[in-house]
């Protein structure tokens, strides 16, 4: 027989210093983008080194380093509602179904970041619309992720109440950010589009704010859940089983 043994790994996590290198990197990506607008619009440079600047870091578009980071901050954001769920689970608290809901809010999330699924959706429901109200409703994706959200408030809001003081700031303040970016300017969008286009210097400008504000929003509710962990003392420990010495018959 095999002789086994385990080793537990423990990881420390400062929440604030996550906080600091997510900001950080937010603020990476807005001065390539800022960089790249500069080159592409304002001196009309059609080098290689321009286009791959507006193909790799512009906010508006899809498969570049901007995408990947908002789905790779929406999976993790998932992971740590995925961790407190399991506690919760093991602790037989009853708020446990909520944090399972939320972590399959952002996994959704994360997918629908990747391959667009709310385009899609709005790509469906445009034809159907007897009017977009000048626009405000172009991307018509908002009145089912609206409501929705609308759903959501009303099933979590007994829920989000009685969390610990700080835990509560960071959900509402994290939620006005990220849903003001994501559906807020998302209908100033559809305006302007239908009035300029998809390039006008408005879009281009809201279209960067949205980015901002749903990355920040994310990256607070983040900072939220990690201060929750540290305030609760949920280790993370990372459990593995080796074999040790030659195996017996």
């Amino acid at each position: 027989m095999n002789k086994l043994s385990k080793e537990i790994v423990q990881l420390s996590f400062n929440p604030l210093a996550i906080l600091r290198v997510l900001i950080f990197t937010i603020l990476l990506l807005l001065a390539a983008h800022i960089t790249a607008f500069i080159l592409t619009v304002v001196l009309q440079s059609t080098s290689g080194l321009s286009r791959n600047m507006e193909r790799y870091f512009d906010f508006n578009l899809e498969r570049n380093f901007p995408t990947y980071f908002s789905v790779m901050l929406l999976a993790f954001t998932a992971v740590l509602l995925l961790i407190i769920y399991r506690c919760s689970k093991i602790n037989h608290d009853k708020t446990k179904r909520y944090w399972l809901v939320l972590a399959l809010i952002f996994i959704f999330m994360s997918i629908d970041e990747s391959i667009q699924v709310h385009e899609h959706l709005a790509e469906i429901l445009r034809p159907k619309l007897s009017s977009d109200l000048s626009g405000l409703l172009y991307w018509s994706w908002v009145i089912v992720y609206g409501f929705l959200f609308l759903v959501v408030c009303i099933y979590m809001l007994r829920f989000v109440l009685n969390l610990p003081a700080f835990t509560r700031k960071m959900f509402f303040l994290s939620a006005f950010l990220f849903v003001g970016g994501a559906l807020g300017l998302e209908l100033l969008e559809g305006y302007f589009f239908k009035l300029y286009g998809i390039n006008h210097i408005y879009n281009r400008v809201l279209y960067c704010i949205e980015e901002l504000l749903e990355m920040f929003g994310v990256s607070i509710f983040i900072y939220g859940l990690l201060d929750y962990l540290a305030a609760y003392k949920i280790n993370i420990a990372f459990v593995s089983t080796k074999t040790d010495g030659p195996a017996v018959e």
